[in-house]
């Protein structure tokens, strides 16, 4: 899920990200939601990582469709992923979760809401951009059915989007909001109590976010990733050219190129790094010991993944 290279320094501020504050030195207290979003469920963890060659190749595989030649290319690719990954990340998540497993005992504000949420991004783009080499090697050899089996799978996972966020019933719509914010509390937290849905039920009801623009923006990376992967099966294109066609079309993925949705997913960010916290600080003792050890857990199922850097 995502920033994935080293924990960043609580004295020092976050790479690449000129004139922000990093995590100042004992001031991030919790981690919030945005663990909780990013690593899910500990029961879930273990056996999603233990799968994760297999998970990730039937992922790939439902929007390509590989043939017989493609399928041991990507397959060995996606294996060499993980190794990376267990080697030079997971200790990373690892102490990363330690940290937060202390610090979410105590208060939060909002602006170490966003630093967590920054410092998550970070890692989940390292991983993504890990990938960058493998999508320049397969995506040349992908034929005209296959792209148009990746632009059905779009348009499926558009419609099923648009079904679970933008129902007709505004009412439904709303409820449906609040019961995913609350599910996602609660993986951290445990059980929330009446006030604290309620603060959440507000938080959705005042956020600046608008899911007919989420929806637009969802469907402009549609159409660029089909265009990214069309331009990558031309012919005459050369493996550093069909890189920096990837890293460029990956780096557009999460970072709008339009000042307006650039906007507005910053002012989204905003108002749910400050109920976030405020949220963290309306929870009780009992909450807080359950979301250090829901902490704890995960990191220990991911340290079992570890791999040593030196070796096979």
């Amino acid at each position: 899920m995502r920033n994935k290279g080293g924990i960043i320094p609580s004295q020092h501020p976050a790479p690449g990200r000129s004139g922000r504050s990093g995590v100042t030195r004992g001031a991030v207290r919790a981690v919030l939601l945005t663990i909780a979003v990013l690593l899910g469920a500990c029961t879930a963890l273990r056996f999603t990582y233990s799968q994760g060659t297999t998970l990730t190749y039937w992922w790939f595989d439902s929007y390509a469709d590989f043939n017989a030649e493609q399928k041991p290319r990507v397959q060995a690719a996606i294996e060499r992923w993980f190794t990376w990954h267990r080697r030079t990340q997971l200790p990373d998540y690892t102490a990363l979760l330690e940290r937060a497993s202390h610090e979410v005992l105590a208060v939060a504000t909002p602006r170490q809401a966003c630093d967590w949420w920054d410092t998550l991004m970070l890692r989940r783009d390292a991983a993504v951009m890990q990938m960058a080499p493998t999508l320049a090697e397969i995506a040349p050899s992908l034929s005209p059915e296959q792209l148009q089996h990746i632009d059905r799978k779009f348009e499926r996972n558009t419609e099923k989007w648009r079904d679970e966020h933008l129902q007709p019933d505004l009412g439904k719509r709303e409820r449906e909001a609040v019961k995913r914010a609350v599910d996602q509390a609660e993986k951290l937290y445990g059980r929330l109590d009446r006030a604290q849905r309620e603060l959440l039920a507000e938080a959705v009801r005042s956020s600046p976010a608008d899911p007919e623009k989420t929806l637009a923006q969802r469907e402009a990376r549609h159409r660029d990733s089909l265009k990214t992967l069309q331009a990558l099966t031309q012919p005459g294109l050369d493996r550093p050219q069909a890189e920096r066609l990837t890293r460029a079309w990956l780096t557009r993925l999460f970072t709008p190129t339009d000042d307006a949705a650039r906007h507005h997913q910053e002012k989204s960010q905003a108002h749910w790094c400050a109920a976030s916290a405020t949220l963290h600080n309306r929870t009780d003792a009992a909450q807080r010991r359950h979301a250090a050890e829901a902490l704890q857990g995960w990191k220990d199922d991911l340290a079992g993944f570890i791999l040593p850097l030196a070796g096979p």
